[in-house]
């Protein structure tokens, strides 16, 4: 009976108590059941624990990479519509570029030279307020070659001055008279060109000036052109810089083939002298 215990259960309500009697063996293997089941049931918890930190590690890990990628995907459109409008910069500078070697071109097929300051009219050129936008700029330059093309400047032929503007000796007699533009003498027949765009308000013969081709220019500028022995425009007729309008002559009171020609503002006559070279 030593490798056996006895265990005795007794009852409250007085029924016969219960006796087991187990070998202490078997006593050993239970407890050892048990507490194989007790380790199972540990080291599970444990496991369970564990495998759940790892998880909301890694669930963490990934909210923080979804952000990342969300920001980088806002940090490429961004990137892209900064390219966009670098792009778009890009071809408005471009455009600008053409529209400013525009006037530089007209500017040189007028005959205008660039002051030593490097603006138009040297020191005393105007000088624009500052620019605040690309749009500003672009308007800029589109009114200043419009109001260029609008001015007359350079020379309507080729040729020699032989009569300059203002008081001079009457060549057909005695006596001075008030020349009211220049004289350039050229060949008959040489083409006449507009010296700056306008509508012609007049083209006839005009009196002592004969083949004449009065142009009104948006400026307020007019000029006049005479002594033509032809005219290739009418009345009415809207013309651009550089374009031919007639043909040089000798018509009215004349000693030669040559083109007469004045720059009015306000029925005013000034002297064409300033308006041929720009310095």
């Amino acid at each position: 009976m030593k490798d056996r215990i006895t265990i005795t259960i007794l009852w409250h309500d007085h029924r016969k108590p219960v006796s087991l009697s187990v070998k202490k063996s078997s006593l050993r293997k239970l407890a050892i059941l048990l507490s194989l089941v007790l380790l199972f049931f540990i080291s599970f918890k444990a496991w369970a624990l564990w495998n759940y930190a790892e998880r909301s590690k890694l669930l963490a890990q990934k909210e923080q990479l979804m952000q990342r990628v969300s920001g980088l995907e806002k940090e490429w459109k961004r990137l892209e519509e900064e390219k966009q409008k670098m792009e778009t910069k890009k071809k408005a500078i471009s455009e600008l570029e053409k529209k400013l070697l525009d006037i530089q071109r007209y500017l040189m097929e007028r005959g205008i030279k660039i002051g030593s300051s490097g603006a138009m009219g040297g020191s005393n050129a105007f000088k624009p307020a500052e620019i605040d936008s690309l749009e500003t700029l672009e308007l800029l330059a589109e009114e200043t070659y419009k109001s260029l093309r609008s001015l007359p400047i350079g020379y309507p032929v080729s040729g020699s001055i032989t009569s300059t503007f203002g008081l001079r000796k009457n060549p057909f007699g005695r006596g001075y008279e008030f020349h009211t533009g220049i004289d350039i003498e050229t060949p008959q027949d040489t083409p006449v060109r507009a010296t700056a765009d306008g509508v012609v308000v007049l083209a006839d013969s005009f009196g002592n000036y004969g083949g004449t081709i009065i142009l009104k220019h948006p400026t307020g500028y007019s000029t006049l052109y005479a002594h033509l022995s032809r005219i290739e425009v009418h009345d009415g007729q809207h013309v651009k810089a550089g374009q031919i309008i007639g043909r040089v002559g000798s018509t009215g009171r004349s000693t030669g083939p040559h083109l007469h020609y004045e720059v009015i503002l306000d029925n005013k006559a000034l002297d064409p002298m300033k308006f041929l070279v720009w310095r």
